[in-house]
């Protein structure tokens, strides 16, 4: 079920933007895949992720890619589903909250309402910008070598995103599964299990008993094999 959201829970960067007189919808998902622009409802609106995690899961023949979208990021338009007119028949996206997220929905008026507001259009602009930062970081990731330096790498991230400190080290307060951290960092299943084991006898990253992970407090950079 939707509610009304100010713009600004869902984009607190706009702050200084004059954003605080806008509304959008927003609704709860449930950990699992789901279809943003399902649960849009209106063609041509723009689906921002309010609260949560999500993986998105690139696929194109036998092969996976993933990215993970923290709160503020756009996850449609394009939605998910058959991307062929990229020109590669068989590229799909697909969506998956990996914990009970909050999506927001902006829609067409408003979206027709922000040409009055340059100074919010920019902040807007700013805000992406941020995100493809954060993209750009994953593919640097995905390109170091080792598969234990990859996963250190992307908890570090993850970390700095929503980690939180213990007195044994920081928190990473995701389940993410192997087969997921295998699509993040490009590896195989199997190399991404030896690499966890590896790095939880080094006593630099562990995962915990309810699924989520723990990355030791200044840990230092894996070396590479």
């Amino acid at each position: 079920m939707a509610d009304r959201i100010p713009l600004l829970e869902a984009l607190p960067e706009l702050a200084a933007a004059d954003a605080g007189d806008l509304r959008i919808d927003a609704a709860w998902v449930p950990a699992g895949p789901f279809l943003p622009e399902r649960v849009a409802g209106a063609t041509g609106a723009i689906v921002v992720l309010v609260s949560g995690l999500v993986a998105r899961t690139m696929t194109l023949d036998d092969g996976s890619a993933a990215e993970l979208l923290g709160p503020g990021a756009l996850l449609s338009p394009p939605g998910s589903g058959d991307q062929e007119r990229l020109g590669l028949p068989g590229y799909r996206v697909r969506f998956e909250a990996l914990e009970t997220s909050r999506i927001g929905i902006v829609g067409p008026q408003l979206l027709a309402g922000l040409a009055g507001r340059p100074k919010l259009v920019g902040a807007l602009l700013a805000g992406c910008g941020r995100h493809d930062a954060e993209r750009a970081a994953m593919r640097a990731i995905g390109r170091l070598t080792g598969v234990d330096r990859r996963l250190l790498a992307l908890f570090r991230l993850l970390a700095a995103r929503q980690g939180r400190p213990t007195p044994d080290g920081v928190a990473v307060p995701v389940a993410i599964p192997h087969r997921l951290l295998a699509e993040l960092v490009g590896a195989r299943r199997p190399t991404v299990t030896t690499a966890l084991r590896a790095l939880r006898h080094s006593g630099e990253l562990r995962r915990l008993d309810d699924g989520t992970w723990l990355l030791r407090d200044g840990a230092p950079p894996a070396q590479a094999a």
